[in-house]
């Protein structure tokens, strides 16, 4: 069986800078088999450790998103993924840095992807703003259709991006 691991981050209590770990917290209660996933406050070098052996990482985050921005599930690798617009709260490490340490270290070699939900509110508290839930939820759809259409990591995916790499 293939192995995915999903690792989500952000703040909860910074609106939609928490809607990664949402979105971890619905994947996990649908144990989905084969799919093993996590959330935490940020990302830091001890995450590449759970890509040993994984076959494709997910990376799921939001993002400062413009009006009219939606969710993206991005190959990793390319540029767009790697150019996104960073969180307004400065998280320790970013997707590809975790992904190339876990390469360099481990010899992980995973198929890696960024699942980016767009944010518009930050201030303090807990509810997501309609955006960021209306992000949440493609979000959700484009994850699931990822690993059932394409169970076998790899060159062909499904994604928002439109583009086969």
């Amino acid at each position: 069986m293939n192995r995915t691991v999903i690792l989500a981050w952000g703040n909860d209590f910074h609106r939609d800078d928490g809607a990664g770990r949402r979105a971890a917290a619905t994947l996990r209660a649908m144990e989905l088999p084969g799919v093993e996933v996590h959330d935490f406050n940020q990302l830091v070098p001890e995450h590449c450790e759970l890509l040993v052996g994984a076959d494709r990482v997910i990376f799921l985050d939001a993002y400062p998103a413009a009006p009219g921005q939606g969710a993206m599930l991005l190959p990793l690798h390319g540029q767009q993924a790697i150019a996104l617009p960073r969180s307004c709260f400065g998280h320790a490490m970013q997707p590809h840095e975790i992904a190339r340490m876990a390469a360099d270290l481990y010899g992980a070699e995973t198929d890696a992807w960024l699942a980016a939900i767009p944010g518009f509110e930050f201030d303090l508290g807990e509810e997501l703003s309609a955006g960021a839930r209306r992000g949440l939820a493609d979000i959700l759809e484009q994850i699931m259709t990822l690993i059932h259409q394409h169970p076998q990591p790899g060159v062909n995916h499904a994604c928002a991006c439109g583009a086969d790499t």
